[in-house]
């Protein structure tokens, strides 16, 4: 949806808010039991209640798991979530638009086939069948990763013909009508095993969010979608010390 609307940035307002001072005056909210962000500041007193959504402002869990008895120091980093892979997944694949993009300005320049390229440009329009407008998409990750396959087969078909014609390939995020970028510069799509800096739990074990066991992205998202604390679409009853 980035790509779609030229959207050119993106605001994470905060990836760690775990508790909030005005639904939770008296101890701080567990956010591995109730998903909700709750809001605070705005000159809100303690005892009120309001609602930003489920998982809001948070990315990543403490390690702490009982937050209101358990007292003892952690030097464990904080925990992952679906929602840190999805955005993670989300810059990757931004990337491979842009890699495309500046292939498809590359491969003009190197007069390849005009059927080829244009067959690769096209792949730049994101189908109506994955999003339609901002409100109306697919929630099937198998629309995703089809597409997300013909750009990846786009980019390295484009690249070895590129190279095969004695030119460099434009570097990641390069301007496609600049000089390209030195010719080592890969055009591989990123690499979907890759991890970020948060720690992870061994593959085979259950992740943080408990919706998956690491493994295949068909394992981690069956027909029921993601099932993570902060991913389930019900709002929690308001804690009993904020109804005091």
């Amino acid at each position: 949806m980035t790509w779609k609307y030229g959207v050119r940035g993106i605001l994470v307002w905060q990836s760690n808010y775990w508790t909030s001072p005005c639904a939770f005056p008296k101890e701080p909210q567990n956010p591995w039991e109730d998903p909700m962000g709750y809001v605070s500041g705005y000159d809100n007193p303690p005892g009120y209640i309001g609602y930003w959504g489920n998982g809001d402002g948070r990315f990543i869990y403490p390690a702490n798991r009982d937050v209101r008895n358990d007292r003892r120091p952690y030097i464990e980093g904080p925990m992952n979530s679906i929602r840190w892979e999805m955005l993670r997944e989300g810059i990757e694949d931004y990337e491979m638009f842009v890699l495309l993009r500046d292939l498809v300005a590359r491969a003009r320049r190197a007069r390849l086939a005009e059927g080829e390229v244009r067959a690769a440009e096209a792949l730049l329009e994101i189908p109506e069948s994955i999003i339609r407008d901002r409100t109306h998409f697919t929630k099937d990750p198998r629309d995703l990763d089809r597409h997300r396959e013909k750009v990846a087969e786009a980019i390295e078909g484009l690249a070895k013909r590129i190279t095969a014609k004695g030119q460099s390939l434009p570097g990641r995020g390069a301007d496609p009508d600049g000089p390209g970028g030195p010719s080592t510069a890969s055009a591989s799509p990123p690499s979907r095993g890759a991890r970020g800096p948060m720690p992870s739990p061994p593959r085979g074990e259950e992740d943080p969010d408990r919706g998956y066991s690491r493994g295949s992205r068909t394992a981690r998202f069956g027909s029921t979608g993601p099932r993570g604390p902060g991913d389930r679409a019900v709002r929690r009853r308001p804690p009993p010390s904020a109804e005091s």
